[in-house]
Formats: C-alpha cells, sequence, structure tokens
C-alpha cells in the first residue's frame, strides 16, 4: 500500500460501502479512488463483503424458525 493509502483505514473504507461518509470525506475518498488501484481493490473486496452480509442477514431473515414449527 502506498503511504497516502495508509490516510484511508479499513473502517474508511467500509464506511463508504455502507455509504456512512460524511460528503467531504467521501469526496476525498472517491477522488483518491481515481487514481489508486490498492484503494480500488479494497473497496471491492468490501463491496463484496457488505453484499454478502445484508444477503445472509436476509436470508436469515426469511428462514422460519425451526423450534416455532414444532
Amino acid at each position: 500500500m502506498s503511504a497516502i493509502c495508509a490516510q484511508f483505514s479499513e473502517e474508511l473504507v467500509e464506511s463508504y460501502s455502507l455509504g456512512q461518509l460524511v460528503c467531504e470525506e467521501c469526496a476525498r475518498f472517491e477522488e483518491h479512488l481515481l487514481i489508486c488501484a490498492d484503494c480500488q481493490r479494497r473497496l471491492s473486496e468490501s463491496d463484496e463483503y457488505v453484499a454478502a452480509t445484508k444477503a445472509a442477514a436476509l436470508s436469515f431473515a426469511r428462514k422460519p424458525n425451526a423450534r416455532a414449527a414444532r
């Protein structure tokens, strides 16, 4: 990871994936994403993780409770 990428923590990348960054942070990170393949990769991995977590939560919420069926 380059020195400039060190200012973007994993928490910030995840917050971006979740749409939780304030405008100023979001704009600064998006500008950086235009030129940094490493951060693009990190964001892609975070997006995949967030999507998988949301899918699992939806799947769990839709399953009937096995105990209630007894």
